[in-house]
């Protein structure tokens, strides 16, 4: 299945780990109204499409688990700025090359 555009819309939504489901569709722009989340696990699904540029609005956002999907571009800028709020530092690059480095 997909990622309903609903499940972003919970306003206290601090955590989503749906790792390892065979998640098809794309991140919904929609991520970006999640503003509490904290960790994003979305790893190994089958993920499409870009990383939405609206994630870069998730302040609080501390882990990202992108990676084994077929997702396409690189890394928004807006999310690359925040990557310093990880935890380890840098743990939201996980598309090694997209936040240079």
């Amino acid at each position: 299945g997909t990622i309903p555009d609903e499940l972003f819309g919970l306003p206290r939504l601090q955590q989503l780990s749906i790792g390892n489901n065979q998640i098809t569709g794309s991140i919904s722009s929609s991520i970006g109204n999640s503003k509490l989340l904290t960790v994003l696990l979305l790893d190994s699904n089958r993920l499409t499409g870009t990383i939405p540029e609206s994630m870069g609005v998730i302040k609080n956002l501390r882990v990202a688990h992108l990676h084994e999907n077929m997702l396409t571009g690189s890394m928004p800028q807006s999310v690359c700025a925040n990557r310093n709020n990880a935890q380890p530092p840098g743990r939201i690059a996980l598309l090694t090359a997209d936040c240079g480095g």
